[in-house]
């Protein structure tokens, strides 16, 4: 098994600060530790510099899941917000309209 590399603030705030997207999705051996660290460093970026962040969660996908009565799992919910992270359109950015046209999508492929 491959030793897990550690990763300071400041390492992840020159990834960031080179204007990388960075997706993280969760599964079972995921890092929460890594997690936390960048949302310090993405803090901090954004705390320094003219610009916003604006952040979709997995249960943002499963309450709206719920909303609209689709039965969903925490797996299907990673899937739909993968879906959007690569296939949204950049111009118009993500909204609760683009979202629920995922999670139908989704449902009727499924």
């Amino acid at each position: 098994m491959k030793e897990k590399e550690n990763i300071s603030v400041e390492t992840a705030l020159k990834v960031v600060g080179q204007g990388i997207e960075i997706i993280i999705l969760p599964d079972d051996n995921y890092n929460w530790n890594f997690k936390q660290m960048l949302d310090q460093a993405i803090a901090t970026l954004h705390s320094q510099s003219d610009s916003i962040f604006i952040e979709w969660t997995v249960e943002d996908i499963m309450q709206r899941a719920r909303e609209k009565d689709c039965l969903i799992t925490k797996n299907d919910a990673i899937n739909i917000l993968k879906n959007i992270a690569h296939k949204h359109d950049c111009n118009y950015g993500v909204s609760w309209t683009l979202i629920d046209d995922f999670i139908e999508e989704y449902m009727k492929s499924n």
